[in-house]
């Protein structure tokens, strides 16, 4: 009887411990499960204060590259006007030092005369007829003299003054270089700043970047380039770790004339003027300072960074209504693959050596040239 007793209990409590082990399981599965949103509720909170920060850091890189770019037209400006002046002196000069001579005998003719007694005229014992002659020739030679003097009085006056404005040009574009240099620096600190935010958010870039330097090595023309992009575009989107696309990016539909030009200069070739005899220009160059900022024209992804055949370390933005910006020509990248990019953020500089060219292409959604002028708000001529 006591064994079997003992036998109830064991079962009893044998099956206590069977019907509470499902209990602990779901017990700690539900604790898991809470902690796991907890960090997702952490990471997304992190990830949401990052994307904030990347917005506003944009916002910032834009405005400088604006404030910069205006201070390189500046410059561009300063310096051409004391090329000028310099060139206006070194011609005044030239003439002054071709009539260095007659110059110097005007001077030496005004010192005898000056010295010259006026009775010295009537001192002489010839006729009447003679002495009317050499007065005369005298009041001739004393006019062209002091013509002489005037004009020579003139030159003195204006190499002088030019000597002035081009001393006052030369220390505005000083300032002006001066103040451009620092808001190169600025720009500098908050592209570095921007680009180390950017790495936390971009996981797959190390692969994407490769994938794409890829697709740049495989593509015969700019063409097969663009069709391969979308396509490993489309592919990424797929991929679960694709980057997620943060910015709020404005549509390009029906933007005409608010696209900003991407770098300060003068166009020296625009679209459909004849290259060479086998084409025509199927963008716009520009004729940029060295080290000038370059900024995205519109809102857009970036699909593309690095050298690609003869068009130099060039980047491509695609935009939402599927328009693709090319700028060919860069010195410096300061954008990722991948990264979103809003209207006038910087995307990198010219080369730091002379005067560099930058090549502008727009395409449309079929991947065509079309004449990026027409799009562009601030480019002189339209």
């Amino acid at each position: 009887m006591r064994a079997l007793s003992l036998s109830i209990v064991v079962a009893l409590v044998m099956g206590s411990a069977h019907a509470q082990a499902p209990q602990q399981k779901l017990d700690t599965t539900l604790e898991n499960l809470a902690k796991s949103k907890q960090a997702q509720a952490a990471l997304k909170k992190q990830l949401d204060e990052t994307e904030r920060e990347m917005g506003a850091m944009r916002e910032r890189a834009a405005s400088l590259a604006e404030q910069l770019q205006k201070t390189e037209r500046r410059v561009d400006t300063e310096e051409d006007a004391l090329a000028k002046v310099n060139a206006e002196y070194a011609e005044k000069r030239r003439e002054f030092d071709l009539r260095k001579d007659d110059y110097t005998a005007t001077v030496v003719s005004l010192l005898r005369m000056r010295n010259m007694p006026t009775t010295a005229l009537f001192s002489s014992t010839e006729d009447t007829q003679t002495m009317l002659r050499t007065a005369s020739v005298l009041e001739k030679t004393n006019a062209a003299v002091a013509a002489k003097a005037t004009r020579l009085r003139s030159d003195m006056a204006q190499m002088k003054t030019l000597q002035a404005t081009a001393k006052t040009r030369d220390a505005r574009t000083k300032a002006e270089k001066a103040k451009l240099a620092e808001e190169q620096k600025k720009l500098e600190r908050e592209l570095n700043a921007r680009q180390k935010l950017q790495a936390r958010l971009s996981a797959d870039q190390v692969r994407q970047t490769a994938k794409v330097a890829e697709l740049s090595r495989e593509s015969a023309s700019l063409q097969e380039l663009i069709s391969k992009l979308d396509e490993n575009r489309r592919e990424k989107v797929k991929d679960k770790t694709a980057l997620k696309q943060t910015a709020k990016l404005r549509n390009f539909d029906g933007k005409k004339g608010s696209a900003r030009t991407p770098v300060s200069g003068e166009v020296i070739h625009r679209f459909g003027e004849k290259q060479n005899d086998n084409g025509t220009y199927r963008g716009m160059v520009f004729k940029a300072r060295a080290g000038a900022t370059v900024v995205a024209p519109y809102d857009g992804e970036v699909v593309f960074t690095g050298p690609f055949r003869d068009y130099g370390n060039m980047v491509l933005i695609k935009h939402n209504n599927g328009f693709i910006s090319l700028i060919a020509g860069l010195g410096k990248v300061n954008t990722s693959l991948n990264q979103a990019a809003i209207r006038g953020e910087p995307i990198g500089t010219m080369p730091n050596g002379g005067n560099g060219e930058a090549y502008v292409e727009l395409r449309d959604s079929s991947a065509k040239p079309i004449d990026p002028a027409n799009w562009f708000a601030n480019v002189a001529g339209n």
